[in-house]
């Protein structure tokens, strides 16, 4: 439209408000209510889709990971049999510092049964665990013992059964008793001494 705006002033009319524009040769009446109106649906559909295109890659992440994870199982020997595994247990089901697992009824027997058994009690996601692992795991293997480990991730229960009260734990057993413990990261040299002391006699 041709012409200079020279003033305007806003109503309220029974229809709405209108926005009135006053030019040279004429008046224009803008519907200020319906403008609003379709700015707000255009943005209520902008956000719409935004929202649809979250939820789908939400979605497609979940069904990714839920695939790596059922393959990390299958592929790997699991010891857990068909327990459903927390994600720090599936993480570390190739780590050759995570394998000789044991199982509580299989340790309940091993040490009902008397037979000398030396078990490291853990969990995939204690920080002190992390980083004791990798030289103890060595460690036992360089002295012969055959080190069991019990992942009290999973089985929660086995805290109470051991009186666990802090991971790691290394517990040595004979003739069905705890001959003693070493608790925490306490350095490849204690735990050699606790391997010459209580393991290795």
């Amino acid at each position: 439209m041709d012409g200079k705006e020279m003033t305007f002033k806003d109503v309220n009319c029974f229809n709405g408000a209108k926005k009135i524009v006053i030019y040279e040769n004429d008046i224009v009446v803008y519907n200020v209510e319906e403008s609003f109106t379709k700015g707000v649906e255009i943005m209520a559909k902008k956000i719409s889709i935004f929202i649809g295109v979250i939820v789908v890659l939400f979605a497609g992440l979940y069904f990714v990971v839920d695939y790596k994870n059922n393959q990390a199982v299958e592929d790997n020997n699991n010891p857990y049999g068909d327990k459903e595994l927390e994600q720090g247990t599936i993480d570390q089901l190739d780590d050759p510092n995570y394998q000789n697992q044991i199982m509580p009824d299989e340790l309940k027997k091993k040490v009902d049964s008397g037979d000398p058994v030396t078990v490291y009690f853990y969990s995939p996601t204690c920080s002190h665990c992390q980083s004791t692992t990798p030289y103890l795991v060595p460690l036992a293997e360089d002295n012969d013992i055959d080190m069991k480990k019990m992942n009290l991730l999973e089985f929660k229960d086995e805290w109470e059964v051991y009186r666990i009260d802090s991971t790691p734990t290394v517990v040595h057993f004979e003739d069905g008793k705890e001959v003693s413990r070493i608790v925490g990261d306490q350095g490849e040299a204690n735990f050699q001494t606790f391997f010459d002391e209580y393991v290795n006699r």
